[in-house]
Formats: C-alpha cells, structure tokens, sequence
C-alpha cells in the first residue's frame, strides 16, 4: 500500500497521525490571499512532486520519472507516487523483478476530472485580450484558434487526461497487462478493485495495481462544488480543527483537500510465492449508480440512501452470516447534513437486525473529501486498523446525531473485528463498495 494525504506520504505516520486526532485542514490561497473561494482546505503539503517522493529509485529510473513527471498534473504526480510507495511495499521494483511476466500485471486507476491550472492559459489568453489596458477590455473568442493556441504547450493536454495515472504507472514500470482508467470521482475505488478481483480471479493477470487520485482543490472545482454540493464554511470564528464533524448533530458540511492511494492486489498463490507481506484478503468490490432526473440536480438524500441499500445487498447477496460478523464500516461519512443522514439511514436497515451494532468509523474528520483519493486513502486506514486490530475514533464526532441510526466510535479503544466494508459515494448518484478480510 502507498498514498499520498494531508496527513503524510507514508502508512506508519498516517496511522500515527489517525490515532494522534491530528487535522489537516489549513489555511489556502491560489495565488494570493483572497483568491480563493475557500480559505482553508486539506492539501498534501509535504509533496512537492520532488523526485525523492516518488519511493526507492534507482538512479536511472530517477531519471526517467523525473523527466515523465513533466507532463504530469500534481494529481497525477500524486497518483505515480503512491503507486510507487505501493510498489515498494509490495517488494515489486519493476515487472522484471521477481519473476513477474510484463503481461500479466493489471492496472486499474479512479481519478477525479483534472482541471488546467491558470498559469498554463495565461499566454494564450494574454494573446486574445481585445483593447488590453482599457475599460472596454475583453476576451475575443475568435482569436483564440489562431492566436491563443499557438502559445499553449504542443503537450498541454497530457498534464490534465484523467487517464494518464494508469498509463504512466504501467510504462514507467512496464506492465503489460489489462489497464483500465475509472472516473466514479469519490466512489472510483470500489469500481477499480472489483474489476481487478474478477481479473485476478479468471487468472487473467496474476497481480493488480489499484488505486484513486483527485483533488477539489482548484477555483473552478471550488466554486462548482459550492454551487451544488453542501461545503463548510469558514469564518474567523471558525475553528478548522473540528470543522468536518462526520455524523455529528453540529456537522455543517464537507471540507475539500485532495490525496491518492495505491494498493498491489495479488492473487495468493502467487504472493506465497515470492514471499510478499499479506495485509488483508480482498472478497469483492462492486459499483452502482442511480441516474439523477434532471441529471444537473445533486441526488436526492432519499435517492442515495436507495441506492447505498442496493450497494451493500449486491456485495453481500445472500450472505447473511458476513453481515453478522461485519468488524465495521468504514463510511463514506461526508459530514454533510443529508449524505451523513442517508448513508446511516442505509446502514441501520441492512444491519439494524444484529444482536450487536456494527461499529462505524471514518476517516474525513482529519481532512474532508479528497475527490477520487479518499476512498482509496481511506481503505488502507481500514486495512491498517484490521492489521492493528483497533479502530481510529471518527474525528469531531463530539454529539453523534439522534437522527443517524448508528454507532460511530468515539474512542480508541474499540477493536477493528476481523472484516470491514468500505463504502464510498459522490453526489452524482455513483457509489461503490469493497468487502475486506482478515488474512
């Protein structure tokens, strides 16, 4: 596992910092103070996309990352490095080494919609400012092919296809096989780990590289998600501390940041053999969606709490006993006022029947919603808690609201059980599962 959030770019110090109640949320300004439509969001300020942050290299594929990292976008930097952090973990330095077969290692990768940033349209739209310096100054449209293009980078879009994670982790390290990009935003992960679990199961490959990248960090995704989304906001009175309260009577909305996760699914035999560390055994991952009419409109809390009741039926089936012995949930909890309601909503009827509640924990107390990485992010803070055996408190969860049939926990002392269900959700009517195990 290898990931990259704004509470580190290692596993040790994020689990550290889970259990510490250490928040990432900061101050933010786009360029300079005030530009921003937020002033505080979750950013990964430790990476700075610096070649060293890209795992254990030797000198030559330095080289060659560095140089590929210039055609990447920070969420695709972000991406290759968690993957290669993955990549470390796992004892996989390249498709050569322990006698991997190029062809039969898998990539599949969630990203968000990547935005261009300013600075890479500014010459050109510098170029298409008709009467640049008056009152009447505008942009001109009809210049923009013959004039403003021409100042753009040849390779200019590259930087910003949501497709480029996958296909620069499998060049950079030469896998061949099945690689595959999903754009489901926050619910990408269960849609990338589930297709890599029916691949690794037909034998068609014998290792997957999974894992999700994103960022609402960007004026433009700022200001959308202000429109349409329920975001908190920020005063002088505000404390940023305990501003993201998932399931709390008090939450008053998501807070924004970004990150990315990578893991290495193996098939077991495969992983014996060469010896690998074995964190936790993967049983499903599955998708659905719920089309939104009309399809502008945010999906209605009654709609989610539907589909989220579909999702967990479709990953467990008939498999009443796995929801019994369900160690926790770890929710999407995006701590605002109707997600928060339906997702608890959805919870309680599929297991409001157990002789005991099921343990519910999240991790977007500490950082808000990443776009595509927090899934992936916070499933290795599920598999780090089943190897450790206890569960991280939801973070701010200070009065659990009456009207969320659940049990969020509220202290450290609580233990992870020997399963979880990650469950993950964006407000477009896409939402995903992964069902793991204690190996």
């Amino acid at each position: 596992m290898g990931l990259v959030s704004p509470l580190g770019l290692r596993k040790e110090p994020f689990w550290d910092a889970l259990f510490a109640g250490q928040v990432a949320v900061r101050p933010f300004h786009f360029q300079r103070p005030g530009d921003s439509p937020l002033s505080h969001v979750a950013g990964c300020i430790d990476f700075t996309g610096d070649i060293e942050q890209f795992g254990n290299l030797d000198a030559a594929r330095k080289k060659t990352v560095k140089k590929a990292t210039k055609l990447m976008s920070r969420e695709i930097q972000m991406a290759v490095a968690a993957a290669q952090h993955s990549l470390d973990d796992a004892g996989i330095e390249s498709s050569s080494a322990h006698g991997l077969t190029p062809n039969r290692v898998g990539v599949s990768f969630g990203c968000d919609l990547i935005y261009s940033t300013v600075e890479d349209l500014l010459d050109g739209i510098k170029r298409c400012i008709a009467d640049r310096g008056t009152d009447q100054a505008r942009f001109d449209f009809s210049r923009w092919v013959y004039e403003g293009m021409s100042k753009m980078s040849p390779l200019w879009q590259l930087k910003y296809l949501s497709n480029m994670p996958s296909s620069h982790i499998a060049i950079l390290n030469d896998f061949r096989g099945s690689n595959n990009s999903i754009l489901l935003r926050e619910a990408s992960i269960g849609a990338v780990v589930g297709e890599a679990v029916e691949s690794l199961r037909a034998g068609k490959v014998d290792v997957f590289v999974v894992g999700a990248a994103g960022s609402r960090i960007h004026p433009i995704k700022m200001l959308q998600t202000m429109q349409q989304e329920e975001v908190a906001r920020f005063s002088d009175s505000t404390d940023p501390q305990a501003v993201s309260r998932p399931f709390d009577t008090n939450r008053r909305g998501m807070v924004l940041g970004e990150g990315a996760g990578a893991l290495i699914l193996e098939r077991l035999e495969h992983a014996e053999k060469r010896q690998a560390k074995i964190y936790a055994e993967i049983e499903a991952g599955c998708s659905v969606a719920t089309p939104r009419k009309p399809s502008f409109q945010t999906l209605s809390s009654q709609d989610l709490e539907q589909t989220l009741l579909r999702l967990m039926r479709r990953i467990f089936g008939t498999a009443s006993q796995a929801m019994e012995t369900l160690g926790h949930i770890n929710a999407n909890g995006n701590a605002t006022t109707q997600g928060d309601l339906a997702e608890a909503r959805a919870i309680a009827s599929v297991f409001g029947t157990r002789a005991t509640p099921v343990p519910i924990t999240t991790v977007k107390g500490h950082f808000g919603n990443l776009g595509a990485g927090s899934g992936a992010i916070e499933l290795i803070a599920g598999i780090l808690a089943l190897e450790k055996n206890r569960l991280f408190p939801v973070l701010n969860c200070r009065t659990p609201d009456p009207e969320c049939p659940v049990s969020p926990v509220v202290c450290g002392t609580v233990p992870s059980g020997d399963s979880f269900l990650k469950l993950a959700y964006d407000s477009q009517g896409q939402a995903s599962a992964v069902y793991v195990k204690r190996f």
